[in-house]
């Protein structure tokens, strides 16, 4: 009788943490985090604010087994991320944990694409299980922000400045701080994403209309 190789078994602590940090960032850090402790995975995002606001958090349960193929993607991605923290406006730190081993990368998010690759897919798993945490920039107050809107054909998922937002297009009077911000739509369909450079302006609402066929 033929017997395979034994099934990769995920460790207790075993996981990949991303946290994201930096000044185009409106919270004062995103945590995606899946992680093994006691024969369970835990999928967990946490928003947090800055002081005096609470931390926002969203829990879900991953199958066990479902861990060790996660952390090969991780662990390929990271051999292509920086060994320090870049300066750009918005970076993830990448901090996996596999058996005795601890690895840390980080790369800028509008600079690097594996990073984006790799931010995207923890990001879905996790909130396969966890669901989102609705978008609130409580950074800004009034006078300092305009809103935008976002209409797209097909739908689209939304970052700005690099930040995903849990919201999908049509989106109507997103607050953003004033000034020049850089906007990325990524078709639902699965369609090619695309860039635009918009600015915006204290207590107006700049209106960006776009076919993403």
């Amino acid at each position: 009788m033929l017997v395979g190789p034994p099934a990769a078994v995920a460790a207790d602590g075993d996981g990949v943490v991303l946290t994201l940090t930096g000044p185009a960032v409106p919270y004062a850090e995103v945590v995606y985090a899946i992680q093994a402790r006691h024969g369970t995975v835990t999928a967990r995002v946490t928003k947090a604010d800055p002081p005096p606001f609470a931390r926002r958090e969203a829990v879900g349960l991953v199958p066990l087994e479902e861990l060790p193929a996660l952390l090969d993607e991780v662990e390929l991605a990271l051999g292509g991320l920086a060994a320090q923290r870049p300066a750009d406006r918005a970076v993830v730190e990448v901090r996996l944990s596999r058996g005795d081993r601890r690895v840390v990368g980080w790369f800028a998010v509008d600079r690097s694409a594996r990073g984006r690759a790799l931010l995207a897919l923890v990001r879905r798993r996790v909130s396969a299980v966890a669901g989102t945490l609705q978008f609130q920039d409580r950074l800004l107050l009034p006078g300092e922000a305009g809103r935008l809107s976002v209409t797209a054909t097909p739908a689209a998922r939304l970052e700005v400045d690099g930040v995903p937002m849990a919201a999908q297009t049509p989106v109507a009077a997103l607050p953003l701080s004033v000034g020049p911000h850089e906007v990325r739509l990524t078709p639902l369909d699965g369609g090619e994403a695309r860039v635009y450079p918009i600015k915006v302006e204290r207590g107006r609402t700049t209106a960006l209309v776009v076919d993403l066929r």
